[in-house]
């Protein structure tokens, strides 16, 4: 039989020589639908199980389809099942191939008739049976050996079950459904899990960060987490949450299910207009801009070949495929430009707004974790004071967002509100139309057609040539340029905050990691 395979969007096959096929959206995933932006970055898997195949959804924000029915957790796959990711991408599975030529499978060979046999046959009559031989050996002996046979292979068999009786009598397998992936927990949180195949579950204990805080021995195996008993672990880091599950034997179910959260036991509360601290710097260009106090931290020295490597880092960050040619002279700019945003605090401004960038820009528009956060940081500084650039922690124009009908999730609030819900759901629609839709996954000409409409910016795009790996010459307007610049330079400072001397800051992207496993 040949190898079982997958057909992807009717076009490509894959064989399924492995034991594990991740799909998603991100690059880095065996089937990667990189250019369907309903696909999450990490969406689904197909694992095998022993002769057996199951394809397992990893909380995707739009979904599987399994045969035009909602995947709930996993499901077991059979020879041409179909399905559909996020609504658009579609995989067959195809795991009984048949053989070249629509071959049959192959049968034992019968041995060839003897032609009297045939003749006798032809002629409606029985061929007459050989003589029979007069055997040697006695009937009681025959009798015995058989009986010793069958002996050895029940005692054969009692063994086989014994020993694996232990692995094939629980099968099962929980997903932690509540709380989700990027959540964060300020108070008591029911942990809920969907298990198949429970009637063999006797237990399940929970962990975090390996530490056990509870268990289960009652279906639905439901237990709670108190934030106050973890002080420890709030500190603004992502921690890991697992279920290992026991059966009736007391032996652990083999696990692998566990997802990163966050803890938080002090409110925090995003600042109002009011709180938000004022103060102006200049960055190179002359362009006005907040500051969290009335002098800048002063960063160490970077060499160009520091830049590269930084530069080169917060591309890795991005789903896209797309390759770029560093500039000297884009490099230097990125290098000046820096200075502007090594001001102490920035982590702890960004962590006020997490829960409301992850909604938005990660789990409603699907875009690649890091985009809100740098881009914030490079607009703003993740300070929301209104200027001449535009209003909130995006410098977004209102009368724009309104044109764009950019602001219809917003509700009674407005770009400008405190909470910033409002903000990040008209960016995070905005960028979408940029990034996915019109640069198909480019972020460097996205960040560069900021502030244009998209019509604008689809204009834009017609009038560059095919190969824009050169960006910095190809891209002819200071404003753009002074875009792309600020962004490569406030990611390259919020990465790396120790190398500018912000020794309280953290990495930005500790924010968001856990959506990029």
């Amino acid at each position: 039989m040949k190898e079982p395979k997958l057909i992807i969007n009717s076009e490509t096959e894959l064989g399924l020589g492995t034991d594990l096929v991740t799909i998603g959206r991100a690059s880095d995933n065996i089937v990667s639908f990189s250019d369907d932006s309903n696909v999450s970055r990490y969406h689904a898997e197909i694992e095998r199980r022993g002769d057996d195949y199951w394809l397992i959804d990893l909380g995707s924000f739009n979904g599987t389809k399994l045969n035009g029915e909602k995947l709930e957790g996993e499901k077991p796959l059979n020879d041409g099942d179909q399905a559909v990711f996020g609504g658009t991408s579609k995989i067959e599975i195809v795991l009984t191939p048949k053989k070249d030529g629509e071959e049959e499978p192959e049968s034992e060979a019968e041995p060839e008739a003897d032609p009297a046999d045939t003749e006798a046959e032809a002629d409606g009559t029985d061929a007459a049976p050989p003589p029979q031989k007069k055997s040697g050996i006695p009937l009681m002996l025959v009798v015995a050996g058989l009986a010793m046979a069958l002996a050895v292979v029940c005692v054969v068999g009692a063994a086989l079950f014994y020993f694996t009786r232990e692995t094939a009598a629980c099968d099962a397998r929980a997903r932690i459904i509540k709380p989700e992936r990027g959540d964060t927990l300020k108070e008591p949180t029911s942990v809920e899990v969907e298990i198949t195949n429970e009637e063999c579950v006797q237990k399940a204990v929970y962990t975090i960060e390996g530490k056990e805080f509870a268990s289960s021995e009652e279906p639905p195996f439901s237990v709670k987490i108190e934030p106050d008993e973890f002080p420890e672990f709030a500190d603004g880091l992502n921690r890991n949450l697992k279920v290992i599950l026991f059966d009736q034997d007391g032996n652990q179910i083999s696990q692998s299910e566990e997802i990163a959260f966050f803890i938080e036991t002090i409110e925090v509360v995003p600042p109002t207009d009011t709180e938000t601290p004022a103060g102006d710097a200049k960055d190179p260009n002359g362009k006005t801009g907040d500051s969290p106090t009335d002098t800048e931290s002063k960063g160490k020295d970077v060499s160009i070949k520091d830049t590269i490597a930084m530069s080169g880092n917060v591309l890795k960050q991005f789903s896209g495929n797309n390759k770029y040619k560093f500039d000297q002279r884009f490099l230097q700019e990125v290098n000046k430009a820096a200075a502007s945003y090594v001001s102490e605090g920035y982590f702890e401004r960004a962590q006020k707004y997490r829960d409301v960038i992850n909604v938005a820009f990660i789990r409603e528009q699907n875009l690649d974790p890091p985009l809100g956060y740098i881009l914030a940081m490079s607009r703003s500084k993740f300070l929301p004071k209104n200027n001449a650039d535009g209003t909130g922690l995006w410098r977004m124009s209102n009368d724009f967002v309104v044109a764009n009908s950019y602001n219809g999730l917003c509700g009674e609030e407005t770009i400008a509100s405190a909470a910033q819900n409002c903000a990040a759901k008209a960016s995070s629609l905005y960028l979408k139309a940029l990034i996915l839709n019109i640069f198909e996954g480019d972020v460097v000409y996205g960040i560069a057609a900021f502030g244009m409409s998209p019509q604008e910016a689809d204009a834009w795009k017609e009038t560059l040539p095919a190969d824009r790996t050169d960006f910095w010459n190809v891209i002819k307007s200071p404003q753009q340029r002074q875009e792309v610049v600020n962004f490569f330079a406030a990611a390259m400072v919020a990465e790396n905050p120790q190398k500018f001397g912000l020794t309280k800051d953290r990495p930005l992207s500790e924010l968001y990691s856990v959506f990029m496993k």
